[in-house]
């Protein structure tokens, strides 16, 4: 069963976010709730938080999660009246790298954002998942001290003018001390 948070607004747009692994909807400090509540009042869009689940890398499980998540906001879109939107997309640690791998599957994903994304796990995967991805924008931002930081300019040779790939210095894993660049994050690149 997925844990979902739903904050309702009125235009026909979407934003799903989903948390780093074991996560809780709301997040540390309420981060996941401010990002949501940003896109109710800036944009209109009925914005998910959906956590990520602690057995999500078991062998099926991230494919599922993800189907069960987009299923999730499709029937609650419509049942609001929306049979046409467009989705933003966010994830942060273990869910922006399943949302990186995944995104391209979804055609009313329009703009992804990952923050943090965990790049020691099948990283022929997220290569995958930003080459395919044909919407709008993709972009993995990770934050100077993060573990996977290292690793990032592995991404550099993804092919796809739509992909970008961003650094933020002073920044580490869970943005200690930066809860609002963090917030602010999300906004800037999924509707700006």
């Amino acid at each position: 069963m997925l844990g979902i948070d739903i904050y309702e607004g009125g235009s026909q747009a979407a934003q799903i976010i989903f948390t780093g692994l074991g996560g809780e909807t709301k997040g540390y400090q309420n981060k996941y709730q401010a990002i949501s509540m940003n896109a109710v009042e800036n944009h209109g869009a009925t914005a998910f938080v959906v956590g990520t689940p602690k057995d999500v890398w078991k062998p099926g499980n991230p494919h599922r999660f993800i189907q069960e998540s987009m299923q999730y906001v499709d029937n609650y879109m419509k049942v609001i009246g929306h049979n046409e939107y467009d989705v933003r997309a966010g994830g942060h640690s273990a869910g922006g790298t399943i949302l990186a791998w995944y995104a391209h599957e979804y055609p009313a994903i329009t703009k992804v954002v990952t923050v943090n994304s965990v790049l020691g796990i099948n990283l022929h995967w997220m290569k995958a998942g930003l080459t395919n991805f044909a919407g709008e924008s993709i972009k993995t931002i990770f934050g100077e001290f993060d573990q996977s930081a290292i690793f990032a300019p592995l991404l550099d040779d993804v092919d796809n003018e739509r992909y970008e790939r961003k650094m933020i210095p002073g920044a580490n894993h869970g943005f200690d001390g930066m809860l609002s660049e963090f917030v602010s994050l999300f906004d800037q690149h999924l509707w700006g």
